[in-house]
This record gives C-alpha cells, sequence and structure tokens, in this order.
C-alpha cells in the first residue's frame, strides 16, 4: 500500500495521462484572446445602459418620491440640488454649521466631487420636515455608494488581469509536463498519507507541477518575467508593447481588490515615478480599460505562441498561425497598435514563408494607419520583392506603396485565378484603399456579371 504504479500498470482503466489533462498552450492563448474579445464587447455594448441606470439612480427624481410636492416645490428641488453640483463642481463649496450632510458624486471620468447641505436647507426648499428628512438619509444612501458604472469598470480590470494569470499558470503546467526534468531533484517529498492518495505516477506529478505552478503565481509579474526569460526566450519587457503599463495595471487591480480602489504604498513601490499618493483614488475608466486589454493581448498572445513554438518546434507553424489569426482579427477592429505590436513578432519567428510574408504586410499596414503610407513606403520598396511570389502578394505590395490605380486594375485577374476570394477583398483591411477607390464599384459589378449575378 502507498507504492506508486505507473499508467501503464493500470491498463486500459488507468488514470489520464499528464499530457492529456491540462490544455495545451495554444488552446489557452486562444482562450485569453476570447475572454478580452469578451470584456471589450461588455465594455462596449453593455456600458451605455449601466450608465443610463446610474444617472437614474442619481436623479433627484430618485432620491424620494416628489409626487406629493406642488409642482413649483418640485422646481425648486431640482433649482436646489443643480447649483449645489455645479458649485462643488467648480470647487467652491457652500461653508455650512452644524447638521451639514456631505455626498459625493462621481464624474464620468472617476473623479469625484462634494456635495454638502443641511436639514434646514432642505426643509426651506420642500416646505415640509418630513420630506426634508427623507430628502436627506436618500440623498446620503445614494451618493455615499459606489457607482455601477465604477463597480463594472473595476470588475473588467479584475477579470482581464485574472484571465492573464489563467495564462501563465496554464502555459507553465504544459511546460512542466513535457519537461519533468525541470522540477528540482529535491522537490519536498510527499507524506505517507499522501502517497496513498495517488492512484498513480501522473496523479503524483500532476500534484508536484501544482505545488511549483502555485509557488510561480503567488511570486507576481516580476518572477514571472525571470521565468519565461529563463525557459522560453522570452522578454517581458521586450514583446510587451509597454511593461511598466502592464505592471500599472496589475497593482492597479490590487488596489481596486484589496484597498477599495486607493493608492498604497505597494503601488507606488511597483509604480515609480507615479504622481500619485497614498490615499489618491486609482480610476478605472473606458479609456484606461480599452489600453489594458490591448497590453494583455499583445503579452498573452506573444507569450503564448513563443512558448509553444520554442517548446514544439515541430507545430511552429500552428503558433505562428494563431499569431497571424489575432493580428487580422484585431485589424478588423481598428486596433492598430496592437494588431502591430503582435505582427511585428512575426519577425523572430520561424515558420513557412506566407505566414511570415502576411504578419509582415499586416506589420506595414499597421503602421500606415497609423502613420500614414509616407511612413513606410520607402521600406516597403526596399524590403519587400514580390516578383516571385503569388499575386496575392504582388496586389498587397501596389497597395502598400501607394499605386492603388494598379492594384485594383489587378483584381479581377486575381479573383478569376484565385489568388484572392471576393471575401478577402471585401473583407482584409489591407484592401481598405482599394475598397475606397472611385473605380471600385465598377469592378464589382464586372465580377458579378462574371458570376452570372444580378
Amino acid at each position: 500500500m502507498g507504492e506508486l504504479k505507473s499508467s501503464t500498470d493500470i491498463g486500459e482503466e488507468g488514470s489520464v495521462p499528464l499530457d492529456q489533462r491540462h490544455p495545451d498552450t495554444l488552446w489557452v492563448t486562444r482562450r485569453l484572446q476570447l475572454h478580452l474579445d469578451a470584456v471589450r464587447e461588455i465594455l462596449r455594448d453593455f456600458m451605455p445602459h449601466v450608465r443610463e441606470i446610474d444617472e437614474k439612480h442619481l436623479s433627484v427624481d430618485a432620491l424620494f418620491s416628489l409626487k406629493d410636492l406642488s409642482p413649483s416645490r418640485r422646481d425648486q428641488v431640482r433649482a436646489f440640488m443643480d447649483r449645489r453640483i455645479a458649485d462643488a463642481r467648480a470647487g467652491d463649496p457652500p461653508q455650512l454649521g452644524d447638521g451639514e450632510r456631505t455626498g459625493e458624486e462621481q464624474d464620468s471620468d472617476g473623479s469625484t466631487v462634494s456635495i454638502s447641505m443641511t436639514l434646514g436647507e432642505i426643509e426651506e426648499v420642500t416646505g415640509d420636515r418630513h420630506f426634508a428628512g427623507r430628502f436627506i438619509e436618500e440623498f446620503e444612501k445614494s451618493l455615499q455608494g459606489p457607482l455601477r458604472v465604477t463597480i463594472l469598470h473595476n470588475s473588467l480590470l479584475a477579470m482581464a488581469v485574472g484571465a492573464f494569470e489563467v495564462l501563465v499558470s496554464g502555459i507553465a503546467t504544459r511546460f512542466y509536463i513535457a519537461h519533468p526534468d525541470a522540477l528540482d531533484s529535491d522537490e519536498k517529498t510527499f507524506s505517507f498519507a499522501e502517497l496513498r492518495a495517488f492512484g498513480d505516477v501522473n496523479d503524483a506529478a500532476d500534484e508536484m507541477i501544482s505545488r511549483r505552478i502555485a509557488d510561480l503565481m503567488y511570486g507576481g509579474l516580476g518572477t514571472w518575467a525571470d521565468w519565461f526569460d529563463k525557459n522560453c526566450d522570452a522578454r517581458l519587457s521586450e514583446i510587451a508593447m509597454d511593461f511598466d503599463s502592464v505592471e500599472e495595471a496589475f497593482q492597479r487591480r490590487h488596489a481596486v481588490l484589496h484597498n477599495g480602489g486607493l493608492a498604497s504604498r505597494q503601488y507606488l513601490r511597483h509604480v515609480p515615478g507615479s504622481s500619485v499618493e497614498v490615499g489618491d483614488r486609482l480610476p478605472v475608466d473606458a479609456s484606461y480599460l480599452d489600453a489594458v486589454f490591448d497590453e494583455l493581448d499583445v503579452l498573452g498572445t506573444s507569450l503564448g505562441v513563443l512558448a509553444d513554438g520554442t517548446w514544439r518546434p515541430a507545430g511552429r507553424d500552428g503558433a505562428a498561425g494563431i499569431l497571424l489569426r489575432r493580428s487580422y482579427e484585431l485589424m478588423v477592429e481598428e486596433r492598430w497598435a496592437a494588431a502591430g505590436a503582435l505582427a511585428r513578432l512575426g519577425r523572430r519567428l520561424t515558420c513557412e514563408a506566407a505566414t511570415k510574408t502576411s504578419l509582415q504586410c499586416n506589420e506595414w499596414l499597421c503602421r500606415a494607419e497609423q502613420g500614414g503610407y509616407d511612413s513606410i513606403q520607402d521600406e516597403v520598396e526596399a524590403d519587400f520583392d514580390a516578383s516571385n511570389m503569388s499575386g496575392r502578394f504582388k496586389l498587397v505590395r501596389s497597395v502598400l506603396v501607394g499605386k492603388v490605380d494598379e492594384a485594383i486594375a489587378a483584381v479581377p485577374e486575381a479573383i478569376e485565378t484565385k489568388e484572392i476570394s471576393r471575401g478577402e477583398l471585401e473583407a482584409w483591411p489591407i484592401f481598405r484603399r482599394v475598397r475606397e477607390h472611385s473605380d471600385y464599384p465598377v469592378v464589382l459589378s464586372k465580377l458579378d456579371a462574371a458570376d452570372g449575378s444580378d
């Protein structure tokens, strides 16, 4: 009892092999991408509805029922609150004495303004002591709690950073499965009780890897950077768009979860040069989240591709394909900086020529969309010789060097010879200038006629 059996000793009813217990590197990479797509969708499509709820909740009508007040009294209450909010935003709140009530209203940029009033003032405006008391109670309740928008923004930050942590854990797990010798020989031995609980060697190895991953994840971003540098020649500071921004996002997430969204001494230690002070609020708004999502997308995808290509050389074309696919998806969303950063990683990959060339073309396109086509023309003309390439790359080169007339004239033949498809012509971001050309409708009509379409 307590002796570990190998999986081959167990026969057909043995446990699942270790390499089948955990998803592969490219699967966890794709999971991160789809997770980030989901939080981007929430931010884009659901946030306006949440903001409407906040606006309704903070309106005067929502603070307490006005139905029993006369119309003139209702107008007076609304005017009074409008004045107080305007004074607070102007930095000139009234000096009030005993009986002061204070609440905070949060603006769309995450900043807050302090609004003060007294029970006597509200009684004078409403003309009724009962309504004044109710108003003060609802006023404090409504303004002292966080906005729903703030809660959701903070939650999306936590979810995005958490998804990146799952990626790191998944990649590291696959490393130890493929390289069991990387587990130290002096790894803590199991107790006799633990040995009895294991069904076979796979169970014991799984537990050992789990403990190693827990130690790695506890170490934080700096520890992960050292681990990836050592084990797959991936330097986070080089492959990230801005590694300092990634570090800041992790620290802001920590402040949101553990310090009420206020800057702590830990935050300032990890974010040197920050202008905030201990106790300052660290706002999380839509523009901040957009930037963080892109940072995590680029760094996470790059780590997955480099790790898989390093540990599984036979599958490098598949890893490069994941990179090409993601850069395309981000280009369609016009996230040019993130897409360009991913495409640029293609320069260091060993993969089939067509994928490598496509990544290079995507990188040039992203730079052109951000800095103008003039910024890439000389480089494309010097480094992109498409004379011996397929017709699709000749067409792409014409677009990139600004010869759009030449490109659109070549479209019918490229479609006929299946160098490009009609769908690629109408969807690929690199053909946007072709689609915007004045002759494009004529070309489409000829293509429809050749297809026998109406």
